[in-house]
């Protein structure tokens, strides 16, 4: 008896929208990592001079805790929403839009930080960067004289960009973060995916 007015809840509904979900946890997802992406600029620890080791966690723990987001909202979903269970392709869906959804999040918000803390910001952290690849050794020297070279390369070696060159240029950021979600959400739907039981025949 319970079973079934559990059933007919509609918020335990197999069909339930996943978007309220996604809205919500990918927004305050979002708002969690400017607020730490301004955390390591500020206190220094997502700056190269904290040391290499330091640097690459301040990239390493954003992606920990997009998998925890992920975590989070497909257990919301499949909890509060799906009476409890959840396919591997449900898991997968809702874990990517709420993660690409943060990430979109983050970068516009990022990127209004820097414009607003101006280029000394930028400068600081360019200059640190290059003394972190020196200090690693000739490799990572090597790498930061190509880069110096690309940088340095004439205008007008260059062809002219057109337009879809631009487009692609500007979606490239969105594009690689749709990828990282999805691989993301499908480690998140290992572990969140549930099937029901299977109905006992009579």
């Amino acid at each position: 008896m319970d079973h079934s007015q559990r059933s007919a809840s509609p918020t335990h509904s197999p069909t339930a929208s996943p978007w309220p979900t996604i809205l919500r946890y990918g927004f305050f997802g979002g708002l969690f990592l400017i607020g730490y992406n301004i955390a390591s600029f500020t206190l220094g620890f997502g700056m190269p001079s904290a040391g290499l080791e330091l640097f690459l966690a301040s990239f390493i723990l954003p992606l920990f805790f997009d998998f925890i987001l992920g975590i989070l909202a497909t257990r919301h979903h499949r909890n509060r929403e799906l009476g409890g269970y959840m396919s591997f392709g449900r898991a997968v869906l809702v874990g990517t839009g709420v993660l690409f959804l943060s990430s979109v999040i983050v970068h516009f918000g990022t990127d209004l930080y820097w414009n607003l803390a101006g280029g000394d910001l930028e400068d600081q952290y360019l200059v640190e960067l290059e003394q972190l690849l020196v200090e690693r050794g000739t490799y990572w020297e090597q790498v930061w004289e190509h880069l110096e070279e690309l940088q340095a390369q004439p205008a007008e070696e260059e062809a002219p960009k057109g337009l879809w060159e631009k487009i692609k240029e500007v979606l490239f950021p969105f594009q690689l973060s749709a990828v990282v979600s999805a691989l993301l959400a499908m480690l998140v739907g290992v572990f969140v995916s549930k099937s029901p039981p299977l109905a006992r025949g009579d």
